[in-house]
């Protein structure tokens, strides 16, 4: 709004017009002549989905795993806790694995499709790095 407001002073300044930048806009704003804001739009969630059979979709996601959760050899380490839930039945496949990697996140899957009762129709990801290499060099210094 400011930078109309310039652009309009500088063109009346040039026909003539002798007042401030601020007295403008305030006249502007008494006349009613400013931009009105527009309200935000309400949020209206999306209602969920409600899954009508196990496997129709699995959601997972990787969480680091904090020190003081290790006990004895694993103290030290750094483990990362893969997770899958199916959402119709809420069974659950926890692993841990040392590396945070795309070949952890293959090997994770592999391992859940085996162990998992039905066929899986669809995987939820948050699609992080360890999902997807799209983005690998994003941040990082070359």
């Amino acid at each position: 709004m400011l930078v109309w407001s310039v652009v309009f002073w500088g063109k009346l300044m040039q026909r003539g017009y002798q007042r401030s930048i601020p007295g403008l806009y305030w006249f502007l704003m008494k006349q009613g002549m400013t931009a009105q804001k527009l309200p935000n739009p309400k949020y209206i969630p999306k209602p969920y989905e409600q899954m009508s059979y196990p496997g129709q979709r699995v959601q997972i996601d990787v969480r680091f795993v904090p020190a003081c959760c290790l006990v004895n050899e694993a103290k030290g380490k750094r483990f990362y806790q893969y997770t899958a839930i199916n959402e119709y039945s809420r069974w659950r496949y926890v692993e841990a694995f040392e590396e945070h990697s795309t070949y952890s996140s293959a090997v994770f899957l592999r391992h859940f499709l085996e162990r998992f009762p039905m066929p899986v129709e669809c995987v939820q990801t948050d699609n992080g790095t360890e999902f997807t290499k799209r983005f690998p060099l994003l941040g990082r210094r070359l």
